[in-house]
């Protein structure tokens, strides 16, 4: 429970910043369809309504895409919600998951190519034509507007969010038998790391050495926990002068880092981008992950450009920070 309540928030937190600064998506690997399945039965519970019939299927091969999950919750979530809000009198919601293949002939703002798509479907009222062409635009609404109504927004983000992913969302409606809303989002490969041998792989990296700079010290302390029962040896620092030296040291005595986790932004002193510079003069072989909460910054969204090698959002899974750096070792 203290688990679901802390993703929760750190939800809350990302779509703050994603409405107020519009930050960029962080993606990783996603199983879309326990990703939608998980918000559809998050969404329908509470919401009051006349009696509505509630289905959900995604197909059992369907394909993983590189999201950020937060972001793309988000966007389930609203357009879940919205279609409960379209049937006052009652009606059926559907939502689906489907692996598509877009081609020339679909007339999508987006490159042929494999797609996961999600669609919302309701038998509510719909939306007329003069009103359809305006749904994704900023504070366009066709509820009374108001805190505990709507602020037309919700669906300009929406969009923006698949946008940023390099997918579409598009809309059909008649009114007076409901409204379809299409999200398409670009589909990747599959991949079985659940496998003995990935698994085996896993646990002969594992037992390399990191270096952590994070100038919280309630951070440090986790993200080495964390690293230790990995079965890695760990050293942390408090911020960048501190790496750099331990790092120095290390190389010096034949006992190198194997990878280090740097801190985005530290209070009073040099943070990660600062750091992973003068870093690359002293091992330019040097592996590096980004972390911070800010997904908006471009050290985040394009870490590459920086020296990086991986990033990770605050707060994060054991299973992600697994993930990120089993890629990279």
């Amino acid at each position: 429970a203290a688990i679901e309540a802390i993703k929760q928030a750190a939800d809350l937190s990302r779509r703050l910043i994603t409405f107020a600064k519009g930050g960029g998506p962080v993606r990783r690997p996603c199983d879309v369809g326990e990703l939608v399945n998980d918000v559809f039965q998050r969404s329908v519970t509470g919401i009051k309504a006349k009696p509505v019939e509630k289905k959900c299927f995604t197909a059992e091969d369907l394909r993983e895409a590189l999201v950020d999950e937060g972001q793309v919750r988000q966007v389930v979530r609203n357009m879940v919600v919205n279609a409960m809000e379209a049937m006052p009198n009652g009606g059926m919601l559907k939502v689906t998951a489907e692996n598509y293949r877009v081609s020339n002939r679909d007339s999508l703002p987006v490159p042929e190519g494999d797609y996961v798509r999600i669609t919302v479907e309701d038998t509510g009222s719909g939306i007329s034509g003069d009103k359809l062409r305006h749904v994704f635009d900023p504070y366009f609404s066709t509820k009374q507007m108001g805190s505990q109504k709507g602020m037309g927004l919700g669906l300009s983000v929406c969009h923006s969010i698949v946008a940023m992913h390099g997918g579409c969302i598009t809309v059909e409606s008649v009114p007076g038998e409901g409204t379809a809303f299409h999200v398409y989002l670009p589909a990747i490969g599959d991949r079985d790391e659940s496998s003995p041998k990935m698994k085996q792989k896993k646990k002969q990296l594992f037992r390399k050495k990191i270096l952590v700079m994070d100038d919280v010290a309630q951070i440090r302390d986790m993200i080495g926990k964390l690293l230790n029962a990995m079965g890695f040896q760990v050293e942390v620092a408090a911020d960048g002068a501190e790496a750099l030296d331990l790092y120095t040291k290390a190389i010096a005595t034949g006992e190198a880092f194997d990878m280090v986790i740097l801190d985005l932004t530290i209070k009073n002193g040099m943070g990660g981008i600062e750091t992973i510079e003068q870093l690359v003069r002293i091992d330019p072989q040097v592996k590096a992950i980004i972390l911070s909460g800010y997904s908006n910054d471009p050290a985040i969204e394009n870490y590459s450009d920086y020296g990086f090698m991986g990033a990770l959002k605050k707060p994060f899974r054991r299973e992600e920070l697994e993930n990120v750096m089993y890629k990279i070792l």
